[in-house]
């Protein structure tokens, strides 16, 4: 079963960060046309003595000011670390924003942090409220209902303390900040040198950042909210394997490789910075990952939590809004486990009326063969994707890109792939990491491949950017969106990759099998509260699994990070449901490439602001093509 982390700005440096009004993914949805708060227009009625009075200069509009707010917003956030801003600017001086006066991870949630994040988030709302809705200009109104409803389901997650800093941790098997770190430092961006200064003064922040992490896992055990054992022993084992060679350590062989590279050095100067990286590599960034490692075995079985979010005070509430923050969408639970359970009822029904209707597909399936596709190199299934998507996606596209390899010490316990966002400045070189670990097949790669580059991550990513988008609107793209575009146009490539037609139907229902399989028994279990019986007979009527040791590893594989799955499950159905509305509507005048270029123009929102928007395409596009016959 495939799963896929895609960097997207601030990975996970806290959970305050990462959930409330500084998170920088994953909004949820739309917030109804930001009616309810919103300022009324001035009344017209004006008095004799206001005409005759002396001209004063007119004040700004709110279309203006709505600009500088959202400026002064993105400005706040990207300079409060510098992963944040060396990812999301290459020239932070042409957008008006410094860096920390010290490089920084920035700060770790905490009580304190949360009470402060709170007050500002109620500051945020009032002055959001204050612009008058009419007044904005069409991107700004779409900017305003994204970010107030970002507002409003934060003051649900920030509302609970024990879930927003103890319930959520930063360290965990699979988005946990353990995991992200390494990627993240090797592939920091040195576009001065000043970059490189900042980047080993960075690294001396890295005991600081674990030592305040380690602490909140302590309060978490104390709290009886501590991750259970299994997940436990995946974070120690990550630990493990990035200490191994310690000589050989990827932040070693990583940036010795980028200094060689750098133009403009002296041969002593790149002396001098192998060394400093060299050192703070072994006296600060390894202890940090010893002292987790430690902190973990320590903790392991002590102060487990349930295993379901369900549990927390408030419970459903905040496990409602953190649904619709990682989804996108404004489904209620109830709604969101008929949607997945219908689509894999669905699934599963189409792939047996093929396997049953053609003894070929049968038995390419019986054998494992069903998808066999030459073998190709990455950069070669890229290309063809990039030729192959031409007719049902729009073009003009235009970027560089590299194909790495995770490093062999995070491979087990790194996901099969992931995109890593440019700077929006400086989009034109992307990089797609691969897990060579855990890519199965030739037809695998090539739809990995699809879902991180063309049309997936990277193909959208530069489009929107391409379109120079607020700096604001690139900070609040929903994961929902982002992955489930991602997702959707990865079950398109089954039909790129040179199959017969219904071979690839097949491959694709099978595929989509298992993912929809993963966002149910996620959403059933950590939204609905399944215990492992009603997940044993989950697993028998849909997968014919009984080995109860089976059915065990698969609830634990969903617990140490809720709602993991549903970005992709959800969002593709959203996605798959939008299109579907599109061409009941249109009939005879919809056009595939028509409606991709709508979502991609929309750029990434919740999923009711683009169906509420999506009506007014629906009409132009039916005008056009009334009006051409």
């Amino acid at each position: 079963m495939k799963r896929r982390i895609s960097f997207w700005r601030l990975i996970c440096i806290t959970a305050v960060l990462s959930l409330c009004i500084f998170m920088f993914a994953g909004c949820g949805g739309g917030a109804g046309g930001g009616g309810e708060g919103v300022k009324e227009d001035p009344p017209e009625a004006q008095t004799e003595e206001t005409e005759q009075a002396e001209p004063k200069e007119k004040p700004p509009a709110d279309a203006e000011l709505f600009d500088e707010f959202a400026d002064e917003l993105f400005t706040t956030w990207v300079s409060e670390d510098d992963i944040s801003l060396n990812y999301s600017l290459s020239d932070p001086a042409a957008y008006g924003v410094e860096a920390p006066p010290v490089p920084t991870f920035g700060k770790v949630g905490n009580k304190e942090y949360l009470e402060e994040g709170n007050k500002e988030n109620k500051e945020l709302t009032d002055r959001l409220k204050g612009f008058t809705y009419s007044e904005l200009r069409p991107d700004q109104q779409i900017t305003y209902d994204i970010l107030m409803r970002s507002l409003e389901l934060s003051k649900t997650l920030m509302g609970n303390e024990a879930g927003i800093l103890y319930y959520l941790s930063d360290i965990s098997p699979v988005r946990g900040l353990q995991m992200q770190l390494p990627t993240m430092l090797a592939e920091y961006h040195f576009y001065t040198s000043s970059d490189i200064d900042r980047y080993l003064l960075l690294l001396e922040d890295t005991g600081r950042l674990f030592d305040e992490l380690i602490e909140i896992e302590y309060e978490r055990a104390e709290r009886g909210l501590m991750l259970e054992a299994h997940d436990v022993d995946s974070i120690i084992k990550m630990c493990e394997d990035f200490l191994k060679e310690r000589e050989e350590n990827l932040l070693i062989a990583v940036f010795d490789d980028k200094i060689d590279n750098y133009d403009g050095l002296t041969e002593e100067q790149r002396e001098e910075y192998k060394e400093k990286n060299h050192e703070l590599i072994i006296s600060s960034v390894l202890p940090a990952y010893e002292a987790l490692q430690k902190a973990m075995e320590e903790l392991r079985g002590e102060g487990v939590r349930p295993s379901t979010m369900l549990a927390l005070h408030d419970g459903f509430e905040f496990t409602q809004a953190y649904l619709q923050h990682r989804t996108g969408s404004d489904k209620t639970i109830e709604e969101m486990g008929y949607l997945l359970m219908e689509a894999l009822f669905d699934t599963d029904e189409r792939l047996m009326i093929l396997l049953d209707s053609y003894e070929e597909l049968y038995d390419k399936y019986m054998d494992n063969k069903l998808g066999e596709i030459p073998e190709d190199t990455p950069e070669n299934y890229l290309r063809k994707l990039e030729i192959a998507i031409k007719k049902d996606f729009p073009s003009g596209v235009f970027l560089d890109y590299t194909v790495r390899e995770v490093h062999e010490s995070m491979q087990e316990a790194e996901s099969v792939a992931f995109y890593l966002t440019p700077p929006i400045d400086s989009y034109y070189d992307n990089v797609i990491y691969k897990n060579p670990s855990k890519i199965y097949d030739n037809l695998s790669l090539f739809t990995t491949l699809a879902h991180e580059g063309y049309p997936g991550h990277m193909y959208q990513m530069v489009y929107n950017l391409q379109s120079s988008p607020p700096p604001l609107r690139t900070e609040l793209w929903p994961a929902g969106y982002v992955e489930g575009w991602a997702t959707y146009v990865e079950m398109e490539s089954y039909y790129y990759a040179g199959l017969d037609v219904l071979e690839a139907e097949a491959a694709q229902q099978l595929n989509l099998h298992y993912l929809l399989f993963q966002g149910w028994i996620d959403l059933g279990i950590n939204g609905i509260g399944w215990d492992m019986e009603t997940l044993a007979k989950a697993c028998e009527m849909v997968l014919g699994i009984t080995d109860s040791s089976v059915v065990e590893e698969i609830f634990n594989s969903v617990t140490g990070d809720p709602f993991l799955s549903m970005p992709y499950a959800l969002g593709y159905l959203e996605f798959l449901s939008l299109r579907d509305e599109a061409k009941e509507s249109l009939g005879n005048d919809f056009v595939l490439m028509e409606f991709h270029r709508f979502i991609l123009d929309f750029g990434p929102a919740p999923f009711e602001l683009i169906r509420s928007h999506m009506q007014e395409w629906i009409e132009g596009q039916s005008g056009e093509y009334a009006d051409a016959a």
